[in-house]
């Protein structure tokens, strides 16, 4: 480090040497001090030295700051890749989970479309009116063409209409 502080200065010395002998500067220069531009004062070249040891030292530590970040980093990403891990089982169980509510949900709707269909259409109407409106869609689509449209004639024109757009929508046939 000292040999290129060295370099830099003698090189600096040479160029600014050539600059002041072609202005014709050189000649008094070297008479006021011949030695000055070969040999730096002692003082100045000490201060330049403690200048760039510190400067070293501040470099030696941002390195070693940059060092515990990057393992800090190293460790949040080990951290993150094992949480994404516990994520998608936790999602994999979830949509295990939501299929066999599925499943159970189509099959209570599939025994209450039984349970309405063996009903009179003038009794079930109005109980199936007092539904929401999923459920009761969901009980319909699930009924027997010929039961679903009779209770469909016997409930509200509004609610009927409803239900025949979801059916429509879907491509549900009864």
């Amino acid at each position: 480090m000292k040999t290129v502080i060295i370099m830099s200065v003698v090189t600096f010395v040479l160029i600014f040497g050539g600059i002041i002998y072609a202005t014709g500067m050189l000649e008094d220069a070297m008479k006021t001090s011949s030695m000055a531009i070969i040999q730096p004062d002692k003082p100045d070249f000490d201060r330049v030295l403690a200048g760039l040891q510190t400067e070293q030292d501040r470099v030696a530590a941002e390195s070693a700051e940059v060092e515990r970040i990057k393992e800090e980093l190293k460790i949040e990403q080990k951290f993150i890749a094992d949480e994404k891990i516990k994520l998608q089982s936790i999602l994999a169980e979830i949509v295990e989970l939501n299929a066999v509510f599925v499943g159970k949900q189509d099959e209570s709707s599939v025994k209450l479309a039984k349970v309405y269909e063996s009903m009179k259409p003038a009794k079930a109407a109005p109980i199936l009116a007092s539904l929401e409106l999923e459920v009761t869609y969901e009980i319909i689509s699930n009924m027997k063409e010929r039961q679903a449209a009779k209770i469909l004639s016997y409930l509200n024109p509004d609610l009927a209409a409803k239900i025949s757009s979801k059916m429509s929508m879907k491509g549900d046939q009864g």
